[in-house]
């Protein structure tokens, strides 16, 4: 099964930042294989949680998912 998932990377300087992103993987409960993913596209957790969430819920198709993240940065 195709999803999409939440990422985030957390670089440590002064103090901890965190940013966000979103990868699309295929699962089938055990095995977990990355298909594709877009990191450090923002540091609003939300922002990036809801975009995660309307893309499972629409069932996004991966030839989208580029797409998708060019509006985002464009945004």
């Amino acid at each position: 099964m195709k999803k999409y998932i939440l990422t985030s990377t957390t670089y440590h300087i002064d103090n901890d930042i965190t940013f966000y992103g979103i990868a699309l993987i295929n699962t089938d409960g055990k095995l977990h294989e990355l298909i594709d993913s877009f990191n450090d596209l923002t540091d609003n957790k939300a922002k990036m949680q809801k975009l995660v969430n309307l893309c499972n819920e629409n069932n996004l198709n991966s030839i989208h998912f580029e797409n998708v993240i060019q509006d985002l940065i464009a945004e």
